[in-house]
């Protein structure tokens, strides 16, 4: 069913496969109730709601998607969202559900509103519907427009609030298919470090001290290499944060907490080679020969940074349409480590013949933000340059 408790807490709202294009409708409907309210889909009502709807998908006309959100106050929200893709299939649920029952009178949307009043439920329901003047086009268009606009560098991710490991899967896979890559030749492989790798990451993160003394910890400075020295000041500093709601420098020190992220993806360069499935199918390995082979060069470094960085934006955006942010940085200090000095947990990200970080452009974390923490830009943010002194039509 629909929403019951032994549901997923988190599913993909914002994914829409559009695949005709007349009768479009989109209705998104927003219940909010207090924890513990009995489930309206095990009624009969939920349960002769939930047959039809069924119907409709087994036809390929409706798709649906739930989220499940916390609220403070003992609350909770539900956010159902439906895409019609047959005009009357939505017409004839519609007239359906809105039909006087001949013996009671009521329809089953009265019957739906008594049991919210009766159960302290909010609903609020809201219509998009083409019309003669928006296309779908037009509409998708908008969407994507959001979802770049919706995609932004955070600092701080939910830790207690994980997406799914499948949707992860499917923004790898998204990538994959639909991201270009110069003669489809992989000159990096992408290493994904889920929720059960946060003790590396803290590793990670206490590498990562900038801010006015930064230098104290870099090279020549006060606390080379002393990582229990800045582990001591990290939590300082995010207790700070925690305790404040803002982002503060602590004893001029700050973190890349994105680092932190339930899920933090590097990419590690390789060769230019074609994988041995390639070669299985014929591929014509002369367009990768000489000075692309060798691992390091200067064409090979600049493949491999081309091909991370569309990668990476490109995940980002595939992230942004789960609902999920998406976070870069390339500011972690491993040049005073050694494979000897490293924490045993750290080692798999640098010591493994293809994972030299030096050669890596960055890391990116994946999840949820963090409402409890304010948005700390950069000090540039905004000053950016007019669009004249970039763009110059010829």
């Amino acid at each position: 069913m629909p929403w019951t408790d032994d549901e997923p807490k988190t599913i993909n709202l914002n994914h829409i496969v559009i695949s005709d294009h007349d009768g479009y409708r989109w209705t998104t409907k927003k219940f909010t109730r207090p924890r513990g309210t009995p489930v309206y889909a095990l009624t009969p009502e939920g349960i002769e709601i939930y047959n039809h709807i069924e119907r409709y998908k087994a036809l390929g006309h409706l798709e649906s998607h739930v989220e499940i959100r916390s609220l403070p106050e003992n609350r909770e929200q539900f956010v159902l969202k439906n895409t019609w893709k047959n005009k009357d299939s939505y017409n004839e649920f519609e007239a359906w559900y809105m039909a006087p029952d001949p013996e009671t009178g009521l329809s089953m949307q009265d019957k739906t509103k008594e049991y919210e009043k009766k159960h302290n439920i909010i609903h609020e329901y809201n219509v998009e519907a083409l019309n003669s003047s928006s296309t779908v086009e037009e509409h998708l268009q908008k969407s994507f427009i959001e979802k770049m606009a919706f995609r932004r560098n955070i600092h701080v991710f939910d830790q207690k609030k994980n997406p799914e490991k499948t949707v992860i899967e499917k923004i790898l896979k998204d990538s994959f298919h639909y991201v270009p890559i110069l003669q489809c030749v992989y000159p990096f492989r992408v290493k994904i470090w889920g929720p059960e790798y946060h003790e590396m990451k803290k590793q990670l993160v206490i590498r990562s001290v900038c801010g006015p003394n930064q230098e104290n910890f870099r090279h020549g400075g006060k606390h080379q290499g002393d990582w229990k020295l800045a582990e001591e000041i990290y939590d300082k500093w995010i207790n700070q944060w925690i305790d404040t709601g803002e982002e503060q420098y602590y004893d001029g020190y700050y973190f890349n907490q994105q680092i932190m992220a339930p899920y933090l993806i590097s990419w590690h360069p390789v060769p230019d080679l074609p994988t041995q499935t390639q070669l299985d199918k014929g591929y014509v390995e002369s367009r990768t020969s000489g000075h692309m082979k060798k691992a390091g060069g200067l064409q090979h470094i600049q493949q491999m940074t081309i091909g991370v960085s569309m990668h990476g934006f490109g995940m980002s955006l595939l992230a942004a349409n789960y609902g999920l942010h998406a976070s870069f940085t390339r500011n972690i200090i491993v040049d005073f480590d050694t494979p000897e000095t490293l924490p045993e947990m750290v080692k798999p990200m640098f010591t493994s013949p293809d994972s030299d970080y030096h050669k890596v452009p960055f890391v990116m974390g994946i999840g949820y933000r963090d409402p409890r923490f304010t948005y700390f830009g950069d000090s540039n943010m905004g000053k950016k340059p007019t669009f004249d002194e970039i763009n110059l039509w010829q």
